[in-house]
């Protein structure tokens, strides 16, 4: 996925989440935590992206603290990074590390699903529903 579509995934997934546990996030942190994981683009490292950055591991490590501290209120911006591995890159390309350092492995559902592009029509058309839907759902509240 694009940044607009881990940005909009994860406005939508973190405003149920807020809604549902009554808590009010700070809705530009979830925006950037939603594109955290790809920092690893900048690293340049060959087989890096997607890598330990996108790790669900890692995530629910770096957020036990902040689940220790603010308990409920760290679901949505947790449910934010998580949003991006599990959804958007599983979806749209596979091959993560998500249980690194447990395991290397790299985790895809194309063994099982039709490959979709970052720039396949399919992806276009996901982001721009999920752009749409976020802008709507940012107009309404």
């Amino acid at each position: 996925m694009f940044a607009v579509g881990h940005m909009a995934l994860a406005y939508l997934i973190s405003k149920a989440s807020a809604k549902a546990l009554h808590v009010n996030p700070n809705i530009p942190a979830i925006l950037v935590l939603s594109i955290i994981p790809d920092v690893d683009i900048l690293f340049g490292v060959e087989g890096f992206h997607r890598g330990p950055m996108h790790s669900i591991v890692v995530s629910l490590l770096l957020f036990l603290p902040l689940f220790a501290v603010y308990r409920k209120k760290a679901i949505p911006y947790f449910l934010a990074l998580a949003s991006h591995a599990l959804i958007g890159d599983l979806l749209i390309g596979g091959d993560l590390q998500l249980l690194w350092p447990i395991s290397t492995q790299r985790i895809s559902l194309y063994p099982y699903l039709p490959t979709i592009g970052i720039f396949s029509p399919v992806n276009v058309g996901i982001e721009l529903v999920l752009f749409t839907t976020a802008t709507l759902v940012m107009f309404r509240a």
